[in-house]
């Protein structure tokens, strides 16, 4: 039996979900043969993940079939991992690996500028998201604000892009 038709993942856990509330949690599905609960290595603290792999596939599937799994008095995400292993696996294209070094090079170079547009005097129907919308032709736009005339002093509607 593949290891990853028996193995659940669990997601969510409280800081304080230990292997031993795991597999006590999971033991009422059947037999648990390893679990594990994903730490960060320098804290030690958990990183609110950890996996469950049980003697039996239909174990898992009585698992999946709750919907809702209380563990240390939080609720957890629960849900069947997948094999890693691709069994049509190809070794990359050295090609396409140059072309992404070479397009990370030209992205690189290119000239960014930051800065802000007054645009004005506009038109009573122009709104934040046609300025957006507009500006967005010439790069990304970050944000963008209208100010009308009866809030501002120049008691004239602008722009800011």
């Amino acid at each position: 039996k593949q290891w990853y038709q028996r193995r659940v993942h669990g997601g969510a856990l409280g800081p304080n979900t230990t292997e031993r509330s795991l597999e006590r949690y999971f033991g009422r599905y059947g037999k648990v043969s390893y679990c594990q609960v994903v730490r960060d290595r320098e804290t030690g603290m958990t990183k609110g993940f950890g996996f469950v792999t049980m003697l039996e596939p239909a174990m898992c599937q009585k698992i999946l079939a709750e919907s809702v799994h209380v563990v240390d008095t939080r609720t957890i995400r629960v849900s069947l991992t997948h094999s890693t292993k691709t069994y049509d696996w190809k070794p990359p294209n050295p090609r396409k690996h140059e072309e992404k070094i070479e397009l990370i090079h030209e992205v690189a170079n290119i000239d960014v500028r930051e800065g802000r547009v007054y645009v004005g005097p506009l038109p009573d129907n122009v709104s934040p998201n046609i300025l957006a919308s507009h500006f967005s032709q010439y790069g990304i736009v970050a944000s963008t604000n209208v100010s009308r005339a009866v809030h501002n002093t120049m008691k004239k509607n602008f722009g800011v892009v």
